[in-house]
């Protein structure tokens, strides 16, 4: 029964995003022309007028957004996560070398990449306020060149996302000091910031990923939230399956239920008044972050 459990729960998962997933085109001023986007909507949102949802926008959507929304539904399902509007950009092979290019010489985007920086910017993200109950909370997610794009998005003065999911990037040269810097800015809001690498790049990109890794695990804010997978025996196509989970689970770790190791290291010593407190103040955390206004679980009363 065990391993018909997997492919059943699979096939339910792709027939969930099947009948839940549209393709639209936006007219864009910034681009010039339409730009192909796919769109998933929970089964939820029709019944619950007053409810907002996480977001998430996926570059790379030709392989990546099926892959994010597989794992989305599935960390929903679990308690895991809460549900997620999940919009991806179409870039074929091509297109996405014009959307995410960047100048060699300053590291920042050309004037096409730049249009389309505004296009996700403001045109993308004000159609989705506009037509969909989003919550604050929003997520980014590239690959390779697209996510070094991703970056761009964390050193404006005013960041459009709260979550950055950089797998495999290939970093501009002066993208990595450009957000160093950035951090340090950081006061109010809290950001999470993940990074994926491997053995399966060239040289030259994981000595860079792993200087990089460095230079991030070593900034000291807290509310710059950082994690790095560096994947062994695994293949540049592989690790997109690999890093999502791991980035939904470092993203959204506080929506889950109270775990063994949350117990044992953040309850087990308070006192019952201090661990009142603290449950209440794990699901305040909960609503301001994700908009989800989760009623406490009775597992996490009696953890």
């Amino acid at each position: 029964m065990k391993k018909l459990a997997t492919p059943l729960f699979m096939l339910f998962v792709y027939s969930i995003i099947a009948q839940n997933t549209f393709t639209i085109d936006i007219n864009s001023y910034e681009l010039g022309g339409n730009r192909e986007v796919r769109i998933y909507i929970p089964p939820s949102y029709e019944l619950d007028s007053a409810r907002v949802y996480p977001m998430a926008v996926i570059l790379d959507a030709d392989y990546l957004f099926d892959v994010y929304v597989g794992n989305s539904i599935l960390f929903s399902q679990k308690e895991k996560a809460p549900e997620q509007i999940v919009v991806g950009i179409n870039q074929d092979n091509k297109r996405r070398y014009t959307d995410c290019a960047y100048d060699k010489l300053n590291s920042l985007p050309t004037n096409k990449s730049d249009s389309f920086y505004r296009f996700v910017r403001a045109e993308l993200l004000n159609y989705m306020e506009e037509n969909y109950r989003i919550s604050p909370f929003k997520t980014i997610v590239g690959n390779t060149l697209t996510a070094n794009f991703v970056n761009y998005f964390f050193i404006e003065d005013d960041p459009g996302f709260n979550a950055f999911v950089n797998i495999n990037p290939y970093f501009a040269p002066d993208v990595p000091y450009m957000v160093e810097t950035e951090v340090h800015k950081v006061k109010k809001n809290s950001y999470y910031y993940y990074l994926s690498s491997g053995d399966y790049l060239s040289g030259k990109r994981k000595s860079q990923n792993a200087t990089v890794n460095s230079l991030f695990a070593s900034l000291e804010n807290e509310k710059f939230k950082y994690h790095f997978d560096d994947f062994s025996g695994a293949t540049k196509t592989s690790s997109i399956g690999q890093s999502i989970p791991s980035a939904m689970h470092f993203i959204f770790g506080i929506y889950a239920a109270i775990s063994k190791e949350e117990l044992e290291t953040k309850i087990k010593d308070l006192s019952p008044p201090d661990a009142i407190a603290y449950l209440e103040n794990k699901y305040v955390e909960i609503e301001y972050q994700f908009g989800a206004n989760l009623k406490i679980r009775e597992s996490d009363i009696y953890a």
